[in-house]
Order: C-alpha cells, then structure tokens, then sequence
C-alpha cells in the first residue's frame, strides 16, 4: 500500500483526536482512512474506518456500497502514523507518497 497523504484533527476542544490518510490499497483503489487508536476498546475492538475515495466522489456512503472493513487497514494506517510521528507534520508533504510494508485484503464486512 501507498500513503499519499496524511493528517491529524483534533476534532474540536474536548473531543478525541484522530488521523484522517489517504492510501493506495494492494488493489490500487485510493481510500480515505480515518483511525482513532486512543478510542480502540479493551475487548480488541479497533476504531478504523475505511471509504473508497471514488465512491465518495459519487456521494457514495451507503452501507455495503461504500463500506470496507476498518480493521483490514489498521496495521498500515499505524504504520503512517508512527511515519508521521516520525518524520513531524510540517515536513510530511516533502516525504510523500511513502510506501508502507503492511498488508490488506479488502472485503465488505
């Protein structure tokens, strides 16, 4: 997979923060991934949540249309964040698209 962009929102003044990616996946669909490590619960429940970016551009949002398992994209969203971490994100642009070694197979839920 390919991180073409990345960012951090702190969604508002009290509420969770969460990163918001935009990833090639292994099947060269460009998805918009949103994670929310911090909220991921203690049962292994995993807050990540996965839309296919053309589908988007068609007002595509419906369940089964528009809906991709978030736990596929895990790993490799957490790989582009620990990258972002990294590198800061007043230099990210300069160090993108950035190829991350995770894996995903992406089915409906």
């Amino acid at each position: 997979m390919i991180l073409k962009s990345i960012d951090w929102h702190r969604n508002g003044v009290s509420g969770h923060g969460f990163y918001v990616a935009i990833i090639i996946d292994d099947e060269g669909n460009e998805m918009l991934v949103i994670r929310n490590k911090d909220a991921d619960g203690p049962t292994g429940l995993i807050n990540c949540f996965a839309l296919e970016m053309k589908k988007l551009d068609k007002r595509e949002i419906g369940f089964l249309n528009n809906s991709w398992r978030g736990d596929y994209y895990s790993s490799a969203m957490d790989e582009a964040i620990d990258y972002y971490e990294k590198i800061g994100f007043n230099r990210i642009d300069k160090n993108l698209p950035y190829d991350l070694t995770s894996k995903c197979v992406k089915s409906y839920p």
